[in-house]
């Protein structure tokens, strides 16, 4: 969970330095760590939203933050 919260900052901070590279690096990250927390407890998958993820990372690489 932290590597995930992490990963979701680095998003943030590269996305406001204009440096869509890591961010997409960050973006991969958390992806990874939120696949695998997702698996964590079973009674906590449906708070997990795996599409959100998905339309996070489409936007992130069409440019649009």
């Amino acid at each position: 969970m932290y590597e995930q919260g992490t990963s979701l900052g680095g998003i943030k901070a590269n996305i406001q330095q204009n440096d869509m590279e890591n961010a997409k690096k960050s973006y991969e990250a958390f992806k990874l760590n939120y696949e695998e927390s997702s698996k964590l407890v079973p009674e906590w998958r449906g708070y997990y939203i795996p599409k959100s993820v998905v339309d996070m990372g489409e936007a992130l690489s069409k440019g649009d933050i």
